[in-house]
């Protein structure tokens, strides 16, 4: 069948499908030229393509010469229709926000059923079938059969997608004052091609008013688009999906207050549905007045608020987008870090009431250790004052008295040291301050404790200078007659130095020794109160562990120090830092302190020298 087309309707044919197809192209060019390239401009370029394809799909094959002529141009741009319905379903999904439109699965289906009736159509399963058309004089329509009917399924299916999309759209932007005339303009453009399709399968009219209308949905788009900000408020495609997993809540409000965005945290967490977006935020909403605040230049950060009864903190940003103001809103949900404060509250009130009771039975503790202190101190002293009176009036049995003087003295030593120690619990230990000439407790110490040791066959040899320093005396004497006691106690048959000098403006009294001496982890466990550094010893050494952590304690209450130096099988040094007196602290004092030994030995008591 070969038809020739009327020359009279040359002019009408090419003002039915050229003009429109020129208008299509022109948008198209423009659109490219002065929108941004989303992945939404993309789809709506495309699609305007596609359409322009798909005009000149009807305007070629009449104009072609013979049947084979136009079957040629209808094959070579048969990817025109399909492709034009699914960029046009793809570019209304982006615009609505729909998952939908970012999961490959379904642009995976979408574009595969473009993909699938292209290929029909280029390996023959689709066949166009030339036939007289009473305007255009030649036209063509593809063969029925299994082919043509999915295709006119997949067809179906996508502007029946397509028209729920939009319809959405309209629904959810309908109150907004800006974005309804958007659309409005949409859902008018998109009516026009809607109409003029049925009006030709309907076979209301032979004029193909399907390709006239498309230009006017194209249009509506660019109007939509520049005056209306269609696009304005869209968030780009990179972006979104870093935000739907954000673990706050994301909002994108404009300066009359309403809603343009929510990632899928805001959706769930705080009861911002699809149906809030586009819609005026309550005129007492806390995020709107945040928002008005944070236009006038008032950014905002960690303001408590609630939302769909979820308590969260909410900071406000400005921002241009496209030239428009906006405002990021960032909501945490903190319901997590209430329960959690809730939590750490009745924990401190349960450790504030432990501490309570543990400071009282640490004072009744005091109070007990002060009063059987004071009430074994009376019989104790009584029984050394008899002891001593026996000891002084029968001779021969002086060496068992002096055995029961020395025990007694030594349980009262233990007996001072567990009241000095519940007296510092208590907070109620005294210590004087006063000027005491350090070589005159030097002397009265080396006479206390040249008789033990001489027991120990040990040589003490005193080296002190004419020292005064700020403290109480007698805790002085107390802190060092423990430090020459123990030296003596972890030394036998050899050397003890007390030493006294001033060093970096301190007065320095050390107590050196040449006994058994301690490894790092016995220093570091000395000054701990109970503790018995020489534990396999314990039997041979006694005491209670108490003498050296109250030495160092009177020590800084003095404010001095006391410290130690030690190796095992070499020995140690105790040094006990002490302020110089006021008068004394000069620069002009000897560093080099005079020698005065005393050697106690076996042999005799001592002699001084």
């Amino acid at each position: 069948m070969d038809l020739t087309l009327d020359p009279t309707s040359r002019p009408v044919l090419l003002l039915l499908l050229g003009v429109p197809a020129a208008l299509s192209t022109t948008i198209g060019l423009a659109s490219l030229r002065t929108l941004p390239k989303d992945a939404t401009v993309v789809a709506f370029l495309v699609s305007v393509m596609a359409t322009v394809a798909y005009q000149l799909q009807s305007l070629l094959p009449a104009l072609a010469a013979t049947d084979d002529g136009a079957i040629a141009w209808n094959r070579a741009l048969a990817w025109s229709s399909s492709l034009m319905a699914a960029t046009g379903l793809h570019f209304m999904a982006l615009l609505d926000q729909s998952p939908l439109a970012r999961r490959p699965l379904p642009l995976m289906a979408l574009y595969g059923g473009v993909l699938a009736i292209v290929s029909a159509h280029l390996c023959g399963a689709i066949h166009p079938e030339v036939f007289p058309h009473p305007l255009l004089g030649r036209s063509l329509q593809p063969v029925p059969g299994l082919p043509d009917t999915l295709q006119r399924l997949y067809g179906g299916i996508t502007i029946i997608a397509l028209l729920g999309f939009a319809s959405h759209y309209v629904w959810r932007w309908r109150k907004h004052p800006v974005r309804r005339h958007a659309a409005h303009l949409v859902a008018i453009g998109l009516l026009m091609p809607m109409v003029g399709a049925f009006a030709v399968v309907g076979r209301l009219t032979e004029w193909p008013l399907y390709h006239v209308t498309i230009p006017v949905f194209h249009t509506c788009l660019v109007l939509a688009i520049h005056r209306h900000g269609l696009l304005d408020f869209s968030i780009e495609d990179s972006a979104r999906p870093a935000m739907d997993e954000l673990s706050e809540g994301l909002l994108v409000v404009d300066r009359l207050g309403c809603v343009l965005y929510a990632n899928r945290h805001a959706l769930r967490s705080f009861g911002l549905g699809d149906q809030r977006l586009g819609a005026p935020l309550p005129e007492d909403s806390p995020l709107r007045a945040g928002a008005e605040r944070a236009l006038t230049g008032e950014a905002s950060r960690g303001i408590p608020l609630e939302l769909g009864g979820v308590p969260a903190l909410a900071s406000f940003a400005p921002l241009l987008h496209r030239g428009r103001p906006v405002v990021v809103v960032v909501l945490t949900d903190v319901r997590e870090l209430r329960q959690t404060e809730r939590q750490l509250v009745a924990a401190r009130e349960e450790a504030i009431e432990a501490r309570h009771a543990a400071e009282g039975a640490s004072r009744a503790k005091s109070t007990f250790l002060a009063n059987m202190s004071h009430e074994l101190r009376t019989p104790l002293n009584a029984i050394i004052g008899y002891a001593e009176l026996l000891e002084e009036e029968r001779g021969g049995e002086q060496e068992e008295l002096q055995r029961i003087v020395q025990s007694g003295r030594y349980l009262l030593r233990l007996l001072d040291d567990v009241l000095d120690l519940s007296k510092l619990d208590a907070g109620r230990l005294e210590v004087r301050e006063e000027t005491v000439a350090l070589d005159e407790v030097l002397e009265e110490l080396t006479e206390a404790v040249a008789v033990l040791a001489e027991q120990r066959g040990n040589t003490l040899t005193v080296r002190t200078a004419a020292l005064v320093v700020r403290g109480d005396a007698v805790r002085i004497r107390q802190i060092l007659l423990n430090l020459l006691s123990n030296a003596n106690k972890f030394t036998e048959n050899g050397r003890i130095d007390l030493l006294a000098e001033v060093s970096d403006g301190l007065a320095r009294v050390s107590v050196r020794d040449t006994g058994v001496g301690m490894d790092g982890e016995q220093v570091s466990r000395l000054f701990r109160r109970f503790e018995q550094v020489h534990r396999a010893g314990h039997a041979e050494y006694g005491g209670t562990g108490l003498g050296l952590a109250l030495s160092r304690e009177l020590a800084r209450r003095m404010a001095g120090d006391l410290t130690v130096e030690s190796a095992p099988g070499v020995g140690s040094t105790f040094t006990l830092a002490l302020s110089l007196a006021p008068d004394r602290a000069s620069e002009d004092l000897p560093h080099t302190p005079a020698i005065r030994t005393l050697r106690a030995t076996p042999a005799g008591r001592g002699r001084a020298g």
